[in-house]
């Protein structure tokens, strides 16, 4: 195993974990920020994926666990409920009952060097007492200094991989970065865009400041901004400096605004808008790209991919073909969860539940992502798996937005509207920032005849994230039920708008333009997402459907003899392609009876085709065996299909009399070949 890159990750992990002004980080009047609980969390996943047995990797991982990184590694914010207000700004949340059972759970698969670490027991004990485990904190903590644990060393490497990121770089990367959390959320998404690209320009490996650009749909490609910047300092190694000899040289101050003020450029404060600070100085060198950088570089390039809904890319960049190094470092359950939401907007359900199912094995008690989990098994109709993962949830942390959206779901299978809606409006009284909790609540109150209370749901949901395209989808549920097409179809294109890769939505949207009686447009949207999903055998049905209607109407429609020809005929072979894809639907069947009948020259009944027949009933010339199949194989598949076959008239009878006639000469046909054989 490779493990040459993990002393590396794991001293940038502990950079993040203290943050501190270099200019007097030792003594008391030093200015700290919070821990970068996201980029720690990711590279010391990353290093404890490729080395199981390194005590320290565990370790931090275990901090990071406990005060809620896993819940930031991949956030999907705006709406984050990882993230709270606090008085010095935005950070992590308290520890959980949830945070607590991970970080133990981790420390318990270690091997026995864990513990004998006396970090490791702090930690231990730490997630302890957050469950009011005294004793086992108590006990965990004296066994380690009974054995002689003593004060962990530096990680063998810290020194050769501190010239990473400078440390003042690094500081002020975080200011930069706390900056851009608070303009987003007050929705000043071009002020944060710009305070993250500083952050990055100082600081490459800021995972928090690229999740926060991905999030805002702003990030450039990976291949292009996941790597250093081309300045003079990246072209050479940079020299150990003491923290005091570096502040003298940058100009930097004790004070934390001073020093933010000297980094940006600000021609006037009452217009209230933010420049992007002076870029470094640029040098002819092309911009190198360090291992580190090249290791992270995938899974960067996939979070902004899912963000933007481009769910194949991000699977071809995780699943792909990558070296075995990047291979190794992805076997995280944040990575599998990541695959699974991505396969869940591709409505790939079966396998994005064996990527949670991967994750859930690897992290029992990882709270993160569980609300689309338990989404992807109320689609898949897993009542079980779903009432066993609500209760899970619900056993670990009670105060977890998850655990109530997983049991909202479970109630909603169970077409228990009501306290599914209940449910939903708790995961919003808990995580209040949560976009998911107030549209699934929005769908319920929908499906209790609440339109209203329904549309102020989504429009909350809206208000947490701009981006949340779900919200603006029940919008255009809720106009098209009171009867308004044309802001259906404007909710439903906004959606698609931000989601480009969902059929659904354009299945949606092509319906809202049928029935506002545009039958062109949607028979185009129709036709796209066909194109874009050629399984969707509803969507193939409806466009089969409207085809048919549209000759129906070919008076009103001014369509030629020719025109009515060719849309029966591509009606016919869209129902065919929905026959192969749903062998099981009896209506399809019908149809296809009825269409084989119009292709053959019959009628069933007068009422069944556009223009009378002058005889009540006519017999087709053609096609009698494939009538007789699809009628007989809709009345196997359900057997309250006779109705519809008796309202057909006596012509499905004349059909299996015929067809038995063809039968019956077939048959002699046969014998007299055989009687002439013999002779």
């Amino acid at each position: 195993m490779d493990r040459r890159r993990v002393p590396q990750l794991i001293a940038l992990a502990e950079m993040y974990l203290h943050v501190a002004d270099d200019a007097e980080s030792g003594t008391s009047t030093a200015v700290s920020l919070a821990p970068d609980w996201a980029s720690a969390t990711l590279y010391a996943c990353m290093a404890l994926a490729l080395d199981p047995d390194h005590v320290e990797a565990r370790r931090i991982v275990a901090l990071c666990y406990l005060n809620g990184g896993a819940e930031l590694l991949f956030p999907f914010s705006p709406s984050s409920y990882g993230q709270t207000r606090t008085p010095d700004g935005y950070q992590a949340r308290s520890p959980t009952r949830a945070c607590a059972l991970a970080a133990i759970h981790l420390l318990q698969r270690g091997s026995r060097a864990t513990f004998l670490d006396l970090g490791s027991a702090r930690v231990y004990a730490s997630a302890s007492m957050v469950l009011g485990r005294y004793k086992e904190a108590h006990d965990a903590l004296a066994y380690t200094m009974q054995q002689g644990g003593a004060k962990r060393k530096a990680a063998p490497g810290t020194s050769a991989s501190a010239s990473l990121v400078s440390p003042h770089d690094m500081y002020t990367s975080q200011a930069y970065t706390q900056l851009a959390r608070m303009a987003m959320k007050q929705a000043k998404y071009t002020d944060a865009a710009k305070y993250c690209e500083a952050a990055r320009d100082l600081d490459p490996y800021n995972w928090s400041a690229w999740t926060m650009l991905c999030d805002m749909a702003l990030a450039p490609p990976a291949s292009e901004a996941w790597r250093l910047p081309k300045r003079e300092a990246a072209s050479r190694p940079m020299r150990q400096v003491t923290p005091r000899a570096a502040a003298l040289r940058s100009g930097m101050t004790r004070e934390a605004p001073r020093t933010l003020a000297t980094r940006t450029n600000t021609d006037d404060a009452r217009r209230r808008t933010v420049s992007k600070p002076a870029a470094p100085r640029s040098a002819s060198a092309p911009a190198t790209s360090p291992p580190l950088l090249d290791m992270t570089r995938d899974v960067a390039e996939a979070y902004r991919c899912v963000r933007r809904y481009e769910g194949q890319r991000a699977l071809e960049l995780l699943c792909g073909p990558v070296p075995s190094v990047r291979r190794r470092a992805y076997r995280i359950a944040g990575v599998h969860c990541l695959v699974g939401r991505a396969l869940h907007d591709m409505t790939e359900y079966t396998d994005a539940e064996m990527h949670f199912r991967r994750a859930r094995a690897m992290e029992p008690y990882l709270c993160m992502h569980m609300d689309i989990y338990s989404l992807v098994l109320f689609q898949l109709h897993r009542e079980v798996a779903l009432s066993a993962l609500a209760q899970d949830l619900l056993a670990m942390d009670p105060r977890s937005a998850m655990a109530h959206i997983a049991a909202g779901n479970t109630w909603s299978l169970q077409h228990q509207h009501d306290a599914a809606y209940q449910c939903f409006r708790q995961a919003t009284l808990v995580a209040p920032e949560c976009a998911y909790a107030y549209t699934l609540a929005g769908y319920e109150a929908l499906e209790l005849e609440q339109p209203a209370r329904a549309v102020r749901l989504f429009l909350c949901a809206r208000r947490c994230d701009r981006r949340h395209w779900n919200a603006l989808a029940g919008l255009g549920q809720v106009y098209l039920r009171q009867g308004y097409e044309l802001r259906a179809s404007e909710a439903y294109a906004q959606a698609f708008l931000i989601n480009r890769h969902n059929a659904v939505l354009l299945d949606l949207l092509g319906w809202t333009l049928e029935q506002a009686g545009d039958a062109d447009g949607a028979l185009a949207v129709y036709q796209r997402a066909i194109d874009m999903q050629p399984k969707a055998a509803m969507t193939r049905l409806k466009k089969a459907q409207l085809l048919l209607a549209t000759v129906r109407a070919a008076d009103d429609l001014r369509l030629s003899p020719r025109e009515c020809t060719q849309r029966r005929q591509a009606a016919h072979a869209e129902l065919l392609r929905v026959c192969a894809l749903v062998p099981s639907e009896p209506r399809v069947h019908l149809m296809l009876a009825r269409s084989y009948m119009r292709m053959g020259g019959g009628h069933f009944a007068p009422s069944e085709d556009s223009t009378p027949p002058p005889s009540p009933l006519r017999l087709p010339h053609a096609y009698h065996a494939e009538i007789t199949h699809h009628l007989a194989t809709a009345v196997d598949l359900d057997p309250r299909c006779v109705r519809d076959v008796h309202a057909m008239g006596d012509m499905p009878k004349l059909v299996y009399q015929a067809t038995g006639a063809m039968i019956a000469e077939d048959e002699e046909q046969d014998d007299v070949d055989g009687y002439i054989w013999e002779g």
